[in-house]
């Protein structure tokens, strides 16, 4: 991997937070550093990015803080004088280790550990170089897919555990998966049991063939059990709270499918027409979820990993070797 060999005019470390963000700066030519605190916002950003480069007209100056990725860093990127240099939470903890073994800290000597971190080491550290727009956008799309995903996976056990307190026979009649457009438009129709068995058999046949499940003996079955179900219980307290329930979480599950889709289509597109589309389709088990999430996590900065070990070490699965005196112990 590249070491930077950038002259800097200053150095600045940021202790960020959601509200604000403390600041210490000094110059690459020595003296007191300076302390500021600055609301997060814009306004406050830009004014202070100004008052820097007229404090430093000349060079760049360089940042460090713990952040990849945030609101903080992506206003930031927008100054072409800025060099930033995030750092891993651990590399902090373990440099503020050295000055404070009580583990005692504060926002306002956490930037000076920043900023004295970067003085000593930036020649070992290799600047932030955001990845292209496109592939930016996939990663992003990819993140939000996947945390729409979770969120259904969680509203969907949601609905599982109200379903089974008092309409278990929901979880048979809507098929493997319930939050299939088949599942959420039959508990839409028929909310309760009672309700299904007052319908004619050739209603819930036209039904589950109108959604694609044509399997006459599986619908014989379902109908089967539909005349043979009970009630699993008559307390309207549960009943009544249930149904309310159910019909939220039905329509928080339906808009999330929706957004899911336009993630994927959107995903699809951007995909197809990436530069790097070949490389990762090539990859073994590549499919239209795991494709987005390969370009995201290699970038397009190919000098960000100049070997399959630096791609290890950055997920978490390069082997850990610990060598003390004739002790040699290798992690995997």
């Amino acid at each position: 991997m590249k070491k930077n060999n950038t002259t800097f005019s200053a150095f600045v470390g940021i202790d960020w937070a959601d509200k604000k963000h403390d600041i210490s700066v000094v110059s690459a030519s020595g003296g007191d550093p300076v302390h500021c605190i600055i609301d997060h916002t814009p306004e406050a950003l830009f004014e202070w990015a100004t008052k820097l480069r007229q404090q430093y007209p000349e060079g760049q100056i360089a940042i460090c803080l713990e952040q990849s990725k945030g609101a903080l860093i992506y206003n930031l990127l927008g100054y072409d004088f800025l060099t930033l240099f995030p750092i891993n939470p651990k590399s902090l903890a373990r440099f503020r280790e050295a000055f404070t073994p009580s583990g005692a800290k504060s926002d306002f000597l956490d930037t000076d550990y920043l900023r004295m971190f970067l003085v000593n080491y930036h020649h070992k550290l290799r600047p932030w170089q955001p990845d292209d727009e496109q592939t930016r956008t996939i990663a992003f799309l990819a993140e939000g897919r996947r945390k729409a995903v979770d969120e259904r996976t969680r509203l969907t056990s949601c609905l599982r555990s109200n379903l089974k307190m008092y309409y278990p026979q929901a979880l048979e009649l809507t098929g493997d998966s319930l939050h299939s457009n088949m599942a959420l438009d039959f508990l839409k129709k028929w909310p309760q049991i009672i309700e299904l068995q007052k319908v004619r058999k050739k209603t819930v046949e036209q039904f589950y063939v109108a959604h694609n499940s044509r399997s006459s003996g599986r619908i014989k079955e379902r109908l089967k059990l539909i005349k043979l179900a009970r009630e699993l219980t008559s307390d309207q307290a549960v009943i009544k709270t249930c149904l309310i329930t159910v019909k939220m979480l039905i329509a928080q599950i339906d808009n999330i499918n929706v957004s899911i889709d336009e993630f994927e289509k959107e995903l699809e597109s951007l995909y197809n027409n990436h530069p790097d589309k070949d490389i990762f389709d090539s990859f073994p088990g590549t499919g239209k979820a795991l494709g987005p999430r390969l370009i995201a996590a290699w970038g397009s900065d190919r000098d960000r990993h100049d070997s399959s070990k630096s791609m290890q070490q950055l997920s978490g699965t390069a082997p850990i070797t610990k060598a003390s005196g004739q002790s040699k112990i290798v992690l995997r």
